[in-house]
């Protein structure tokens, strides 16, 4: 992009991913005062002391831009043209994020309540993506993760998103291993702003309500951003695809068993309720699941800039989020035995004799489709810092942060003991009756009792001391350096608690975790050839070095390197090229000894077990161990950028870039050959010996569910033990392709503009465990092509254009032979801005539409019957939305 005016900016969608030296003009137009819209923009002279230059993604020189790495920007414009509610929507925009073109939404339980964001889609999770907010990072957020929430940060407040794609560890430390999402605040923003929006779809609506104020003066400014964004929920069945009844259209039929009208096995033959007739009743139950959950959220963020002398600036940051949604389940089903002595006892006409009889049964009846699963989230944190002005063009950056956050969560399932108890009762005050509904309501309450509730608390303190300025003058230009140390300090106290008749809380589970890094880093910017000494071929070079050495107080110590080149070949035509290393500490969820969800699962029913067996119980190891490593990365890139000067507007830039991530967190699924890959096979024991499982059972472990007699024998005779731990299992190597096209002209009716920008993954191979043979991933379930088209029109009061977003076929993971279609959407925006004065002054009005064609999932033979991976299920959502500056 190359620097234009504001009038030719303003108003403007753009997804782009810029040149390195483009992207410092749009960070200088961007932190100028850009605002919503050629009616309402506002433009302020930052204060005569300004002693911050610019900062740019990427570096810690001011002035500089990445060298070597490509930087994608999301702008304001963006922002106001989707009218997205919240950061994940915002990011969900973005090709080389994995939710493109999906509804970001967390779990129902407690493992992942808020959905990150991840490049590239490596790692478990996105634990490889760094998320930062003006530079400096956020305090987690969840119970087994330790990942802030972007959506904590109003998307008033948020000028602008820079995105770099790249391995990042040697500027930022750990988690940059697939790049880096730091959300740049709005600057010296003055003025007032209110925006209300309501969107409505089928079954579905949502509202979002903010407000900015800013004010400038001659030494300082201040803001404060408030955001409400609400929703309602969205069930399977208010969507006709959402099945696990999938034999109409070729896939199986994985509707469950448990169902309510339930069924009877007696004497080793099925019969079902209420006739007790040879068969089996089978119940869907995504249809009274959440697929996007009913929310809540209220967040604030203020910012205060003040010039204490010529030489010293203070700034600081402040925010709290509170998040609240509900997120809704099926009702849970359960087998139980019924014996001969409990008074409701029935046995199927003709069926013979047996002494009991087992039950599969939901209490549909009793409790009615859904259970209601609470989620509360809050975050806050204070940022405080000085600028200060050294002699010789030097400065000097002292910042501290801190952030404290809370999740509380709580998972309702039946409570076994009660439930087992009662279904053994003799008594009609005691016992359970699921043939005729007759149960004591008192028993009925022990039952529903149980589920687990879990708290987690996280801190984060942070100080870093970061010096930077020219080191000397070169033909070129100035070498400039930075250099730096930085503390980090965070912890996690996380405790699970099994919920009792009476509401009554056992703590089962407490987990505290802590860590410090200690850091030093260092970066060069050397220009070698500039305007002084360009020569042909040459018309600018630069190299950049950088390197951090962090020392954990439970890993040791680690040091991280990158180098950098941009090469300007012609006037219009620029190479770069990247090659560092990077790495990722494993999280005080994943690592420590005592973690919250270090448990053994006892499921009565397991759908994956070896080829040839039948599907039956298993008792399956879950969550994190001690003793895990790093997982570390090499990475590069290359690519060009193209802006020739007879078309001054138009900018073509491709990066080919390649990630060897080794030692990777992962957990041994079935998906990736447990049961066929030899490397694997000590990560599952199927009829494991009594001593296997009385060994396992006595191992100090927390148990989860209730392991009976016959479940015991069952699965002794004929289940499985699965170990399904994180762990450092296996190496990903990945290699894309990232591609930008964009051009812009202005004619008598208007600004137009046309872009494309997008992705294209080339390899993915994963060794699944040390040992294992390298697998090709790309037809394995990865989507190979993401894309993101844009058209756009600005006029003097009108502007409209439409965002195209298209995501490529791939093979469904769970059913190689099925290719699932591409999913493409389009959104589109109108735009009216009145020529007006009085109280409608500074007003515009937009109308938004989201898939504006309907367009459902493509079909997917797998349950629930739609990859939301991959795809969304919201459809069409048109929104009104009215700005007023003040």
């Amino acid at each position: 992009m190359q620097a234009q005016s504001l009038s030719s900016l303003a108003g403007r969608p753009v997804l782009a991913a810029v040149r390195p030296q483009s992207a410092l003009r749009l960070a200088i137009v961007a932190a100028l005062g850009l605002g919503a819209s050629i009616a309402s923009a506002q433009e302020k002279a930052p204060s005569t002391n300004e002693l911050e230059e610019i900062l740019v993604t990427g570096t810690l020189i001011r002035g500089a831009a990445p060298t070597g790495s490509d930087l994608v920007t999301v702008s304001r414009d963006v922002i106001e043209a989707t009218g997205v509610t919240t950061t994940a929507e915002l990011l969900a925009t973005v090709p080389q994020v994995t939710s493109f073109n999906t509804m970001p939404v967390g779990t129902s339980d407690f493992s992942q309540p808020i959905t990150p964001p991840n490049l590239r889609g490596i790692g478990l999770g996105a634990t490889a993506t760094l998320v930062l907010v003006n530079g400096h990072r956020m305090v987690g957020a969840g119970v087994l993760q330790t990942i802030p929430d972007p959506s904590a940060i109003p998307t008033s407040a948020i000028e602008r998103v820079e995105i770099i794609a790249d391995g990042a560890s040697a500027t930022y430390g750990s988690d940059a291993v697939g790049g880096v999402i730091n959300m740049i605040l709005r600057k010296d923003f003055d003025g007032f702003e209110t925006t209300a929006q309501y969107g409505y779809g089928d079954g579905f609506d949502t509202m979002d309500f903010n407000t900015v104020f800013g004010t400038t003066w001659g030494s300082g400014s201040m803001m404060i951003a408030y955001e409400y964004a609400g929703r309602n929920n969205l069930q399977g069945r208010e969507r006709d695809y959402v099945t696990n009844d999938l034999t109409s259209q070729g896939g199986a039929d994985s509707r469950s068993t448990l169902c309510y009208p339930g069924n009877v096995t007696y004497n080793n033959v099925n019969y079902t309720f209420p006739g007790l007739t040879p068969g089996l009743n089978r119940c869907d139950n995504t249809q009274y699941t959440d697929y996007l959950s009913a929310e809540h959220r209220n967040s604030v963020y203020a910012t205060l800039r003040q010039d204490v002398t010529d030489n010293v600036e203070f700034f600081s940051e402040a925010y709290y989020s509170q998040r609240k949604s509900t997120p809704l389940n099926a009702q849970p089903g359960a087998t139980f035995v019924i014996p001969i002595t409990n008074p409701y006892f029935v046995a199927p006409p003709g069926g013979g004799f047996a002494p009991f009889e087992v039950v599969q049964y939901s209490f549909v009846r009793e409790f009615g489709p859904n259970v209601e699963n609470p989620q509360e989230l809050t975050a806050g944190g204070l940022v405080a810092g000085v600028n200060v002005k050294l002699p010789g063009d030097w400065a000097m950056e002292l910042l501290a942060n801190y952030g404290i956050g809370t999740t509380e969560t709580t998972d309702r399932s039946l409570n076994a003991a009660a439930l087992n108890a009662a279904a053994a009762g003799t008594t009609l005050d005691t016992a359970l009756d699921p043939f005729g509904g007759r149960t004591n309501p008192a028993v009925l309450a022990a039952i529903r009792s149980g589920g687990t509730y879990n708290d987690a608390d996280q801190e984060l303190r942070e100080i870093s001391l970061k010096f930077d300025g020219p080191l000397v003058s070169l033909p070129g230009g100035a070498l400039r350096m930075a250099v730096g140390a930085q503390y980090h300090y965070e912890e996690i106290d996380a405790k699970t608690f099994y919920i009792q008749p009476n509401n009554r809380l056992d703590l089962v589970a407490p987990s505290y975790g802590d860590r410090s890094v200690r850091s030093a880093f260092a970066e060069l910017n050397l220009p070698l050839v500039g305007s002084g000494n360009a020569f042909t071929g040459v018309r600018a070079l630069t190299l950049s070095a950088s390197t951090r050495y962090d020392d954990y107080s439970d890993f040791g110590d680690t040091t991280n390197p990158k180098f950098g080149l941009n090469w300007t070949v012609v006037d219009g035509f620029s190479l770069r090229a990247s090659s560092g290393k990077s790495f990722h500490a494993p999280s005080l969820a994943d690592s420590n000894v005592a973690t919250v969800d270090s448990r053994l699962q006892i499921l009565p029913f397991f759908p994956f077990f070896p080829p040839g067996a039948l599907p039956g119980p298993a008792v399956v190891i879950a969550g994190g161990q001690p003793n895990l490593k790093p997982e570390k990365a090499d990475t590069w890139s290359v690519g060009f950028d193209f802006n020739p000067a007879a078309l001054d507007s138009l900018n073509v830039s491709a990066t080919l870039y390649n990630i060897d991530f080794r030692d990777v967190l992962g957990i041994p699924f079935w998906t990736i050959g447990l049961f066929t890959n030899p490397a694997l096979s000590q990560y599952y024991t199927y009829r494991p010996s009594a001593q296997q499982l009385d060994a396992l059972l006595n191992s100090g472990i927390r148990i989860d569910g209730t392991l009976t007699p016959a479940l015991r024998a069952a699965i002794i005779g004929g289940g499985e033990i699965l170990d399904l731990r994180r762990r450092n299992l296996a190496r990903q190597e990945v290699q894309g392709v990232d591609f930008n096209v964009n051009y812009s002209w202005n004619t008598s009716s208007g600004l137009f503009f046309a872009g494309l920008a997008g992705q294209r993954e080339l390899k993915f191979d994963l060794t699944a465990a040390p040992g294992a043979a390298a697998v090709d991933q790309t037809e394995r379930g990865r989507v190979k092509w993401r894309a993101r088209g844009t058209f756009n029109w600005i006029g003097a009061q009108w502007s409209t254009g439409a965002f195209i977003n298209y995501t490529g076929k791939y093979n469904n993971p769970n059913l190689l032979t099925q290719e699932v279609d591409a999913f493409v959407t389009v959104d589109a925006h109108v735009t009216y801005r009145p020529k007006a004065t009085g109280w409608l002054e500074g007003t515009q009005v937009s109308l938004l539409a989201d898939n504006v064609l309907d367009e459902e999932p493509p079909m997917y033979l797998s349950s629930p019957g739609f990859d939301s991976a991959n795809s969304s299920a919201l459809g069409r959502v048109v929104s009104i939305n009215v700005r007023k500056s003040w």
